[in-house]
């Protein structure tokens, strides 16, 4: 069967999640049956397979075969070794360590698909090839995953990764307006930075007088975690707010982003010393400090935030590096 021929038929989605929740309540069951203690190897191993290899088994019949992307299946398998994880006992764990270098594999499968798509993504849509790192990443997971919570968190990762990584170098592609230096976050992140460093050294240590394996997890979260804080930051920094006299585009680096038709701003306003306050409807641009401007909405605007999240606001609360530049910026605006 070809690949077009599988587009024309729809995936079985929904008999897919019945079957895998099936097959994960029975697998639930088993290590808590009199069964598992009398083999409990043999049955770490049903369990093990069943959850890492027949529920993804399932998924490519049912939704690869009839049109979804291949690479839809690795998430599928890492659900699979992470629910083998909460369920084996830590004793019996033998095949979930046999399966982890081809998770590991994957992984890095998959980034470098998101990545070839993003290139190809630049190259072939004229309207997108002068979006940044994080526009062609996000374009590019939802070519393979669709749009959704999962695409979103995915390529919220991979992005955060991305700027940790490889953008020190890079300057901003767009003149706008920031959001994280009037708090002083540079300062913030270079000590949470050196507390990381010192507590993951101690923890590491203890941990390792106990299990050389948990002390190396914990030491990779820490590790990850350094990651995105830097990330984050580099987001903060490289990725303003900008208007181009039609189009209002907010952005507070990956964590808030937004475009917003410039008829549909009625004012941006000072906000006074404790002025500000949380609502449903209101985003707050600043990272720390109390915000000291806010841009009112006609009619509510989505945002998309990092993992997929979404929100409807009326309202942004602003605190910006540059006050007078940013007052520039909105100057066309009614006051």
């Amino acid at each position: 069967m070809t690949r077009s021929d599988a587009a024309g038929r729809r995936p079985l989605v929904v008999p897919f999640w019945a079957l895998a929740g099936v097959v994960a309540a029975v697998c639930a069951g088993m290590v808590r049956t009199p069964l598992y203690q009398r083999a409990p190897e043999m049955a770490a191993y049903g369990v093990t397979f069943d959850l890492c290899l027949t529920i993804p088994a399932l998924y490519y019949f049912l939704v690869v075969r009839r049109g979804a992307h291949p690479a839809t299946l690795i998430p599928v398998f890492g659900a699979g070794m992470l629910a083998a994880r909460l369920l084996v006992p830590s004793g019996h764990r033998e095949f979930l360590h046999a399966l982890a270098p081809l998770g590991s594999v994957l992984e890095l499968v998959l980034v470098g698909l998101v990545f070839s798509r993003a290139r190809r993504t630049s190259r072939t849509l004229r309207a997108e090839a002068s979006a940044g790192p994080a526009e062609k990443i996000r374009l590019a997971v939802e070519g393979i995953f669709g749009r959704g919570r999962l695409a979103g968190f995915l390529a919220a990762e991979i992005t955060i990764l991305w700027f940790a990584l490889f953008s020190w170098r890079r300057r901003r592609e767009e003149e706008g307006t920031t959001f994280y230096r009037a708090s002083g976050w540079g300062t913030v992140l270079a000590g949470l930075l050196v507390l990381i460093a010192g507590e993951g050294l101690g923890a590491h240590l203890l941990l390792a007088s106990w299990s050389a394996r948990a002390a190396w997890t914990f030491t990779a979260l820490d590790v990850y975690g350094v990651l995105w804080l830097l990330g984050d930051f580099q987001a903060l920094r490289l990725l303003p707010t900008t208007f181009d006299g039609r189009t209002l585009r907010l952005r507070l680096g990956m964590r808030w982003s937004g475009e917003v038709d410039a008829r549909n701003v009625t004012s941006v306003s000072r906000l006074a010393p404790g002025e500000f306050r949380k609502s449903r409807d209101t985003l707050r641009f600043s990272v720390l400090d109390e915000p000291r401007y806010a841009i009112t909405f006609r009619e509510p605007v989505p945002f998309r935030g990092i993992a997929g999240l979404e929100r409807r606001v009326r309202i942004v609360a602003l605190l910006p590096d540059d006050p007078a530049a940013f007052e520039a910026l909105f100057s066309a605006f009614p006051a």
